[in-house]
C-alpha cells in the first residue's frame, strides 16, 4: 500500500467533495511536526475553510484551527477536502477470501446458507499465520479506501489452543497500522433448540465463563496499546442461550464496554426463534435484557418497523451493512 509519512492515522485527503484519492492513512514515526491545510476541512461536524491541522511527531493531531504556522511552513493540499478517517463498524475480515464463492443458490435465503457452508470450509483448518494474513490483507485494503478504524466482529477463536487465534487479529491490525476495536464474540450453540455447536463450528465455541475470563485478559493486554479497544458480542440469539446472554450483558455494563449482536439477519432466524421461544428475536432481546445505548444491533434486515422504533427509544444503535442487507 502507499504510505505517506506526513499523513497521520485517522486522517485522509480526497479530491473534491466526492473523494477518490487517498494520500495516505497510516503513520510510522518518528517524523517532524507538520501543519496541513486543504481547500476544505471537515472538523467538528462542519465543512470549514481556512483551517489548518497540526500533526505531532507521534502522528497524533495536536491542534485544529487558524494560523497554526507561517504559510511557508504549511503543506497545502490544493483542491482537496481533508476529512476524518472512516470507521468500519462491522467487519469479518476473513470473509474477504470468500469473494467469488457467494454467487450460488437461487434465492437470498438459499444463497446465505450455502455461503455459510463455504465460510466454514475456509476456516476449517485455519492457522494463526493464515488468519493473520487474511486479516492484514483486508485491513490494508480498508486503509487504502480511507477506513482508519475497524470493528472486527471476531468469533474464530481456536487454532492449536483455546483463543490463540485472537492474537492473529490483533497482530494483523498492528502490522497494517489500522485502529482495531476487537469485538470478541461469544458463540455457544448451533441453533435455538441446540445445546452445542456443529463440528464445523468448533473453532467458534466457548462457554460463557471461560469467555468472560478471556475478556479480562484481553482488556489487560490492550491497556498498553492505544490502537486496540476491546468490545464484546453475542454472535446471535441462535448462537447464545438466554443465561449466557444475560451474564455477558451484565459484564458489559459493569465494565462499560460496547455490546454487539447480529439481529434478524435471516428469515430462518426469525422463524426458528418464534418456534422455540414463541417470539421474534428483537422482542426476545427486549424482554430479556435491560437494553440501552451500549447495544448495537447488526443488520436488522427483517426487523419490523415497530420493533425498530422500540430499539430506538432505548438508545440502541443499528449497524446496517448495505451489501449484506441488499443481497440476503
Amino acid at each position: 500500500m502507499f504510505k505517506n509519512p506526513l499523513v497521520p492515522a485517522g486522517l485522509i485527503a480526497t479530491v473534491g467533495c466526492l473523494g477518490g484519492l487517498i494520500l495516505g492513512s497510516t503513520f510510522s514515526g518518528p517524523h517532524r511536526t507538520a501543519v496541513w491545510a486543504g481547500r476544505r476541512v471537515i472538523a467538528q461536524d462542519k465543512l470549514l475553510s481556512n483551517i489548518q491541522i497540526k500533526i505531532g511527531t507521534d502522528g497524533h493531531i495536536e491542534a485544529i484551527g487558524e494560523c497554526l504556522a507561517e504559510q511557508s511552513q504549511v503543506i497545502h493540499f490544493r483542491n482537496t477536502v481533508l476529512l476524518p478517517g472512516f470507521i468500519n463498524a462491522h467487519s469479518h475480515a476473513f470473509h474477504r477470501f470468500l469473494r467469488g464463492r457467494s454467487e450460488i443458490g437461487n434465492t437470498g435465503a438459499d444463497t446465505f446458507w450455502k455461503w455459510r457452508d463455504n465460510m466454514y470450509k475456509l476456516v476449517e483448518d485455519v492457522t494463526y499465520e493464515q488468519l493473520k494474513t487474511f486479516c492484514k490483507t483486508t485491513f490494508d485494503e480498508m486503509l487504502m479506501a480511507g477506513i482508519t478504524t475497524v470493528g472486527e466482529f471476531h468469533y474464530i477463536h481456536h487454532g492449536n489452543g483455546r483463543f490463540d487465534l485472537d492474537e492473529a487479529v490483533i497482530d494483523a491490525a498492528a502490522a497494517s497500522g489500522i485502529r482495531l476495536v476487537l469485538i470478541e464474540t461469544l458463540y455457544c450453540r448451533s441453533g435455538f433448540a441446540a445445546t452445542d455447536v456443529l463440528p464445523e463450528q468448533r473453532r467458534f465455541q466457548a462457554n460463557v465463563n471461560e469467555f468472560l475470563a478471556k475478556i479480562d485478559v484481553l482488556e489487560a493486554h490492550s491497556k498498553s496499546n492505544e490502537n486496540v479497544t476491546i468490545a464484546v458480542a453475542a454472535h446471535s440469539l441462535r448462537a447464545v442461550d438466554r443465561s449466557s446472554l444475560q451474564k455477558l450483558w451484565n459484564m458489559t455494563n459493569q465494565k462499560k464496554l460496547a455490546f454487539h449482536i447480529h439481529l434478524e439477519e435471516q428469515p430462518k432466524e426469525v422463524e426458528d426463534c418464534i418456534e422455540v421461544e414463541g417470539t421474534r428475536p428483537s422482542q426476545f432481546l427486549r424482554a430479556n435484557l435491560p437494553i440501552n445505548e451500549r447495544l448495537t444491533a447488526v443488520h436488522c434486515t427483517y426487523t419490523k418497523r415497530e420493533e425498530l422504533d422500540e430499539l430506538a427509544k432505548a438508545g440502541v444503535n443499528i449497524c446496517v451493512c448495505p451489501t449484506t442487507e441488499g443481497k440476503f
